[in-house]
């Protein structure tokens, strides 16, 4: 299905989770193969589509022109390969010239912790156009807390590129991107960590964990 607002259009398919195309209104897509997808709870972007949309229970609880509110609960064949219980609200929304993607996470079992990996895994095209080249770009991040913080990659010819903004999230760059390489942009959440790891802050009973991730045109 389409978002549309006066400035942006994405596309979602909801049967994999995913935002598969992300365009200005000059129909320039700003995502390349593999587009944008919600890992949860794992950190395989396959395999986390294939939990979230074969095994969990999926519901559109809201959609409008300009936004979609997806809800994924636990159930019997999700505990068979995740234990805990869960519901994860996902909303997507084109506002201006960009997309905000907003994840809450909910614990909704009465007594156990809930640990998990959640992120947001981002294929960019670059260039953006026949007659550059990727090494004509360049990512740079903005001062700010891990957790909360914002970067560019855009052409150093045009000025043309995406602009983030994160919050509760750690922004990940693979090497092969300061290369010019490739624009694969990986954001974690939380990650599951092995027992007795101080790093390990799973969620508490009936409490809930929120974090959000917006991509703007420059």
């Amino acid at each position: 299905m389409e978002l549309i607002s006066d400035g942006a259009i994405a596309v979602i398919d909801t049967e994999h989770a995913a935002v598969t195309a992300l365009r200005d209104l000059f129909e320039g897509d700003y995502l390349r193969e593999g587009g944008l997808s919600v890992c949860f709870p794992f950190e395989d972007r396959e395999k986390s589509a294939r939990f979230l949309t074969e095994q969990a229970t999926a519901r559109t609880l809201v959609q409008r022109k300009e936004s979609l509110h997806l809800a994924f609960s636990s159930n019997a064949d999700t505990k068979a390969v995740f234990a805990p219980s869960f519901q994860l609200l996902m909303v997507y929304t084109v506002e201006g010239a960009g997309l905000y993607v907003e994840c809450t996470l909910n614990n909704i079992g009465a007594d156990e912790p809930l640990p998990f990996y959640l992120g947001v895994d981002v294929h960019l095209r670059h260039p953006l156009f026949d007659w550059e080249n990727a090494n004509d770009y360049a990512l740079q991040a903005a001062p700010g807390t891990p957790r909360a913080a914002s970067a560019q990659l855009a052409s150093r010819k045009t000025g043309r590129g995406v602009e983030f903004d994160w919050e509760e999230l750690t922004f990940r760059c693979p090497e092969d991107l300061a290369r010019g390489d490739g624009a694969h942009l990986v954001f974690d959440a939380q990650a599951v960590q092995p027992a007795g790891s101080s790093a390990f802050v799973p969620i508490a009973p009936m409490e809930s964990w929120r974090a959000g991730l917006r991509i703007a045109f420059l």
